[in-house]
């Protein structure tokens, strides 16, 4: 609407009016196809537990026996253009585990839809699970009070999983729990037969009103008691 602007050209190139033409209609152009990124220091509950696993067949079952779900927190860092920057934090009940760190999600490209996508990339969480050629994807409501449609795929490396996602003693490593569900691990990219290919839809997230704060170092917060016993915390 704002272009409709009479476009003449002068003897020596563009005129006044065709400058002013361009002008307008890049800016048309660019407020059209740029989207509306969630306000920085927003943060998300996100829900694993309605998690629905479609690869490999069986995870499901696996899944159900893991000793901890690991709930955890999303909030917003920066935005720039099409990109959001999020933290990543485990949650502690309805409050941030400060016991542990804390990892970034950088440059998330976000579509006008609302629809949002990172990776793939390889990726480290918070508690030290390392998951190669990991992607997300998901879908902000349009007040960004919840994030729907939430489907991760990746190579899960499962020597790295914490030793209290496994039931029991710790007898049994990942791998050899996952062959009692009749699930084979595959290779990873190092070569060891100690990865799992995965595909999960059905996470969500709805906002929550805290702040995430920053953590690089595990067991090394001051609202950690186990940071007074560390001799690595500064």
């Amino acid at each position: 609407m704002g272009c409709l602007i009479p476009v003449s050209v002068g003897e020596y190139g563009f005129s006044m009016r065709t400058l002013l033409y361009l002008l307008c209609c890049s800016i048309f152009i660019l407020s059209a196809c740029t989207p509306t990124l969630p306000p920085v220091g927003h943060v998300w509950s996100v829900d694993t537990t309605s998690a629905t696993w479609h690869e490999p067949v069986g995870a499901q079952a696996l899944v159900e026996n893991m000793a901890d779900s690991y709930p955890f927190f999303m909030g917003v860092e920066a935005t720039a253009g099409s990109e959001v920057s999020l933290m990543l934090a485990i949650a502690e009940g309805e409050a941030q585990d400060f016991c542990s760190r804390t990892v970034m999600m950088p440059e998330m490209q976000m579509s006008r839809d609302g629809s949002v996508a990172f990776g793939p990339a390889d990726y480290v969480l918070a508690n030290g699970f390392t998951i190669e050629d990991f992607k997300l994807t998901g879908r902000f409501s349009e007040d960004f009070e919840q994030m729907n449609e939430v489907a991760i795929t990746g190579n899960l490396n499962l020597s790295t999983a914490p030793p209290d996602m496994l039931p029991g003693s710790g007898d049994l490593s990942a791998c050899e729990l996952a062959a009692s569900f009749n699930i084979d691990c595959n290779t990873c990219r190092d070569g060891q037969n100690e990865c799992m290919q995965t595909h999960t839809t059905g996470v969500f997230a709805n906002r929550v009103a805290i702040n995430l704060v920053e953590i690089t170092e595990a067991d090394c917060h001051g609202q950690c008691e186990a940071s007074a016993e560390n001799p690595e915390c500064e």
